[in-house]
């Protein structure tokens, strides 16, 4: 089974105070985020909203009442992977260098921009150009955040 790491959202089968129960009738179905871990035995812990007590949930070997069993427990949205964690090195390939692509894209774009606006992009040309790459800035970020979630929505339907 997968880990689980603080921020993923799970559901559960819940009785009707919202305790985590592997008795599936009668009882609905909840979610919450995972707020912490346990790196030694895979647990984990939720917290229902508006409530300071937390459930964990643990691995059959481990002390605690409820148990990781993907029959009553699934992850709903893992939390984003660390941006910090280090990667490996780029492996060398005969693929074209992105940066040549990029050039070419660039140049692309540059020829479109003449050709709507009748100029080159320039300075001092009447535009704010820090909110004009702000706002690209959160079309990218949004496009950014679609990919990530067509290739989780790929990956599950496999």
């Amino acid at each position: 089974m997968r880990d689980f790491r603080v921020g993923d959202e799970v559901q559960y089968w819940a009785d009707h105070n919202g305790f985590p129960t592997t008795e599936p009738e009668g009882v609905e179905t909840h979610s919450s985020r995972v707020v912490e871990t346990d790196e030694n035995d895979g647990s984990f812990a939720t917290r229902r909203e508006n409530d300071v007590g937390l459930f964990w949930f643990r691995q059959p070997s481990s002390r605690g009442p409820w148990l990781l069993d993907p029959g009553y427990l699934r992850l709903i949205r893992g939390a984003p992977e660390p941006a910090t964690e280090e990667q490996p090195a780029p492996i060398p390939n005969s693929g074209t260098p992105i940066w040549d692509l990029v050039i070419e894209d660039m140049t692309k774009r540059d020829k479109v921009g003449r050709e709507r606006y009748g100029t080159p992009l320039q300075a001092n040309n009447g535009r704010d150009s820090l909110r004009d790459a702000y706002e690209e800035a959160l079309d990218l970020v949004v496009y950014l955040r679609q990919a990530i979630e067509e290739r989780k929505w790929h990956d599950e339907n496999r």
